[in-house]
């Protein structure tokens, strides 16, 4: 009887090593939240892989076929220049996924900084801080970023810089009030009195407990970053052409409607499942995440 019970009492520990967190399977558990990452899962293989299954160079044009329709050789056709939609729609995904993510890692980097400074010390650096984000907020996010880019240039990094800075207000709001809350707790109190660092106690104690509201505004981010970037794009302030992105097809097909209209259905319905799918997997992290929604979503 010692000896079974020494034996699981030695596998328990390697068998917890492969339980799933608990908030994925909370996650998993939503309908939505499991169609979002399967779509999301299979846009970043695409991405990644995006030199080996594509079948053309983005690139490369063709004049002997312009504007033509879906075909056995071009599954969705060809643009004004004979270029080849499946590849470019392909290589628009590495694209159009580069700068959601670069989007929301650079609006956390600016806004949760600012939003745990102002929470921690208060007074004129909050007010500071926090009227410095009121009057970036009254400007509209998308006139933000392309003032930023008509002085900028069009790249993956300055369109990311621009739709960054115009989301890190939401990510300092919501880091300051959070972080507000953990200001006030005991345990917080207590580091405070055992003579912690200032630095310790933001970063250590106050920017962890504060961190789970920024997650789930970091993945709807990443959706509203691609949408923004198409918007851009189709107004040609985007990533500077000929490099393929969503929203510049969709800026290309608009100038070839009647001619061919097929051009506009695939860049808009992968950017419609895309952020779509970032919204269900925010929807269902905000719920995991905090036990008041449950249910609610």
């Amino acid at each position: 009887m010692t000896e079974l019970s020494t034996a699981e009492e030695a596998m328990t520990p390697r068998a917890s090593r492969f339980n799933m967190p608990e908030w994925l399977i909370g996650l998993l558990r939503h309908k939505l939240s499991v169609f979002g990452l399967v779509i999301i899962f299979l846009s970043v293989f695409v991405a990644l892989s995006a030199s080996v299954i594509s079948p053309y160079d983005p690139l490369q044009q063709d004049y002997d076929n312009l504007l033509n329709p879906p075909s056995f050789g071009h599954p969705l056709g060809t643009d004004y220049v004979g270029r080849d939609v499946t590849s470019r729609l392909i290589y628009g995904t590495q694209i159009s996924l580069t700068v959601g993510l670069l989007s929301v890692i650079i609006a956390a980097l600016i806004g949760v900084p600012l939003g745990v400074l102002a929470a921690f010390y208060g007074g004129w650096i909050d007010a500071a801080i926090m009227r410095f984000i009121d009057a970036k907020m009254a400007i509209p996010g998308l006139m933000l970023s392309m003032l930023l880019l008509l002085t900028l240039g069009g790249s993956i990094m300055t369109v990311s810089f621009a739709l960054g800075f115009g989301l890190s207000s939401a990510q300092s709001r919501l880091i300051r009030s959070q972080a507000l809350s953990v200001k006030e707790r005991e345990y917080f109190q207590a580091a405070r009195a055992m003579g912690v660092s200032n630095f310790k106690l933001m970063f250590i104690h106050m920017l962890p407990n504060s961190i789970q509201p920024v997650i789930v505004q970091a993945s709807l981010g990443v959706g509203f970053a691609i949408l923004g970037e198409a918007g851009l794009s189709f107004l040609g302030l985007g990533v500077t052409p000929p490099t393929p992105t969503w929203g510049n097809m969709l800026s290309l097909a608009f100038d070839n409607l009647r001619s061919a209209p097929h051009l506009m259905y695939p860049p808009g319905i992968a950017i419609v499942l895309v952020v779509i799918s970032f919204s269900f997997v925010g929807d269902g992290l905000r719920d995991v995440l905090d036990p008041r929604l449950r249910g609610k979503i």
